[in-house]
């Protein structure tokens, strides 16, 4: 039977743990009122698409409600994003003003009306699975990002570069990786098409002491708290020549600020924009890079020029 008169569906106070957006359009044709709130839902899935166009005003009270901000929310959060950017509004209402996120932990008490398509993220692996484990032993963790189509490793040293997952698999197109604090003194390579495909490369707090090579999609590198003390010309000149790279982080390293450094010095202050912190990069002696200027760094090289001169001069 039809309940024509419906205008107020209170299913409040339930264990209703999922939310599919398909379930909205068999209900009624008029406007309607669907009370969610105080259930057990974590999931919503806003995954299938559905004609709006004969549909009535769908208004949907969610609050309370132990919602699982993982990359399965994403269709969720873009239908959210759109309906407050688009001029035509759909019928579908959600009321998520005091809906906050239950996990994963990082996540927890983050309100879904101020989360990001980047923000949502999945294990590649599922806890109690029959299936062979894909994120190598040496990760602590790795997860997908649907949005950029991207996966994110955080890995050790002992990383096996041909155990990283085969992305194409994964229906994946980047890779970030995550190497801090492994006492690395070189930037890791292999020529794999696998490896090639990493886009944002964390090396923070090791030993590296040059760079050699650029990845040749590389959007971001992070090489703070290194021992890095210059740039030679070979690297400045891939810098320089990357079609992709957008940011780098440089600071902590114990840069060598001699007139004989001036090449990269200079470098530095020309892609300023791209360094992230060239504010906090300083020299192994403390002054920072803003601060410094070639007749400072070459002022006694200079001096020992002129005075060369004036013996020359003298002399012949």
């Amino acid at each position: 039977f039809t309940l024509t008169n419906l205008r107020m569906l209170n299913l409040s106070h339930n264990k209703i743990n999922l939310l599919q957006k398909i379930d909205l359009q068999y209900l009624q044709k008029e406007s309607l009122e669907i009370d969610l709130r105080h259930n057990q839902i974590t999931e919503i899935n806003f995954r299938q698409d559905i004609d709006e166009n004969d549909l009535s005003r769908k208004e949907v009270l969610l609050d309370h409600n132990p919602i699982k901000c993982d990359c399965h929310l994403l269709h969720f959060i873009k239908f959210i994003i759109n309906q407050t950017k688009s001029v035509k509004k759909s019928p579908i209402v959600i009321d998520i003003q005091n809906l906050k996120c239950a996990s994963p932990s990082r996540m927890e008490g983050k309100d879904l009306s101020a989360l990001g398509p980047l923000e949502l993220k999945c294990f590649i692996d599922h806890k109690n699975s029959f299936m062979q484990k894909r994120c190598p032993d040496a990760c602590k963790s790795c997860e997908k990002r649907p949005e950029d189509k991207t996966l994110i490793m955080d890995c050790d040293k002992n990383l096996t570069i041909d155990l990283i997952p085969d992305i194409f698999k994964l229906r994946l197109e980047n890779i970030e990786l995550k190497l801090e604090s492994q006492n690395l003194t070189e930037m890791p390579w292999s020529d794999s098409k696998n490896f090639q495909k990493i886009t944002k490369l964390f090396l923070r707090n090791n030993s590296i002491e040059q760079l050699t090579r650029l990845l040749p999609n590389l959007i971001e590198i992070d090489l703070r708290d290194n021992k890095m003390t210059t740039m030679d010309e070979k690297i400045i000149s891939m810098i320089n020549g990357s079609t992709h790279l957008r940011a780098m982080s440089l600071s902590g390293n114990p840069w060598k600020c001699e007139c004989e450094n001036l090449d990269f010095i200079n470098f530095a202050w020309s892609i300023r924009e791209t360094i992230l912190d060239y504010n906090e990069m300083t020299c192994a002696n403390g002054d920072f890079f803003n601060k410094l200027s070639a007749d400072n760094l070459c002022a006694m090289k200079n001096r020992i020029i002129v005075i060369t001169s004036i013996i020359l001069g003298l002399t012949s």
